[in-house]
């Protein structure tokens, strides 16, 4: 698979000055299978001038339950998204929407900002009708609760069923990765997990605990992206396949250093599939995840322990020229020992 980065495609499309539909079609035409949908956040709306601070007409004249109040405009769909998800995750906000828009919480922006509220359904909508695989990104944050980590994933289920998870860190980590595992298995998500750059904490929990449900994945850091331009880039794709085992490719576009204009991004995304399909690859949303290797079962491994045991231990007390009835004795437990040993193995996942 190939999945580019939503951020990324948007600016693209922004500087091409071209509808972001319209390159999103064009990714797909040129072999993207997949788009990222990251999480929203207040930062993230914010940052992006989604919402933006803003004095209503007429502010709450009640005094707020927690911190203070926060007004933030916007789009009035998305304001009263926000203060939905706001209300089902943090009551305590008394998160609301005024008559003009405007998003009324109650808190401090530097504490709910950073929390995860849901995906972008309209966005989906977009990405989707352009033939593109949607790879929902959850947030981390302080203090993430079991019942928030339950709702995201499964917000992130209706989207996609693979989650490569935004930042540094695993949702969850490092006390609560068992409730994100609990409602990955419960939700059919499988991991997309970046073996070779290994930059998430809590990943390789993770992965050892949902294998099979894990592709391999690889995204390149801007520091690894200095000293190649498209060509080698593509090139490292293809190596990193053939390999390393890499299913999935996260792709993000080339924007100082070796770029020339927004819309070569579609060309290193062509390069991509060319060099994946030369190494006898193809390039699929539905991506291939690993077969378990199938293992011999407890009462097999005793078998073939008993006999091989007893064979070595007789040949053992000829070679000693070990009397009868020392010979027997050690042929016996030798035998049983391994007879045994399968049962009392402790199991490894």
């Amino acid at each position: 698979a190939i999945c580019v980065d939503l951020d990324d495609a948007q600016m693209a499309a922004l500087r091409a000055g071209m509808p972001l539909d319209e390159f999103l079609h064009e990714l797909s035409h040129h072999g993207a299978t997949h788009v990222s949908l990251p999480e929203l956040t207040l930062n993230r709306l914010r940052a992006s001038g989604g919402l933006t601070p803003h004095t209503p007409t007429h502010p709450h004249s009640h005094t707020s339950p927690i911190g203070h109040w926060n007004y933030l405009h916007g789009d009035a769909d998305l304001t009263r998204q926000i203060a939905l998800e706001l209300a089902a995750r943090l009551p305590y906000t008394e998160a609301d929407t005024l008559g003009d828009g405007t998003l009324a919480f109650a808190g401090d922006l530097t504490t709910i900002g950073e929390i995860g509220l849901g995906f972008d359904a309209c966005m989906a909508q977009r990405v989707a009708a352009q033939g593109l695989g949607l790879v929902p990104r959850p947030v981390s944050y302080a203090w993430p609760e079991k019942d928030l980590i339950h709702l995201t994933l499964a917000q992130a289920a209706v989207f996609g069923k693979f989650v490569a998870f935004d930042g540094d860190m695993i949702l969850g980590h490092e006390m609560h990765l068992d409730e994100t595992l609990e409602a990955m298995e419960r939700e059919g998500l499988s991991l997309v997990y970046f073996a070779e750059s290994r930059h998430q904490k809590g990943d390789w929990f993770v992965a050892k605990r949902r294998a099979p449900n894990v592709v391999l994945a690889h995204r390149f850091t801007p520091a690894e992206m200095i000293p190649l331009d498209l060509h080698a880039a593509a090139h490292h794709w293809g190596a990193l396949a053939r390999e390393r085992g890499i299913r999935f490719c996260y792709v993000n576009f080339f924007k100082v250093l070796h770029a020339t204009d927004p819309m070569e991004g579609l060309h290193y995304v062509e390069h991509i599939k060319e060099e994946l399909e030369e190494n006898g690859f193809v390039v699929t949303p539905d991506v291939g995840l690993p077969t378990p290797v199938p293992a011999p079962n407890k009462d097999e491994l005793a078998w073939a322990g008993l006999a091989s045991a007893g064979i070595a231990a007789s040949a053992i007390s000829n070679a000693l020229n070990l009397p009868d009835m020392a010979a027997v004795p050690l042929v016996i437990a030798a035998a049983g020992g391994a007879l045994a040993l399968p049962y009392l193995e402790r199991p490894r996942g």
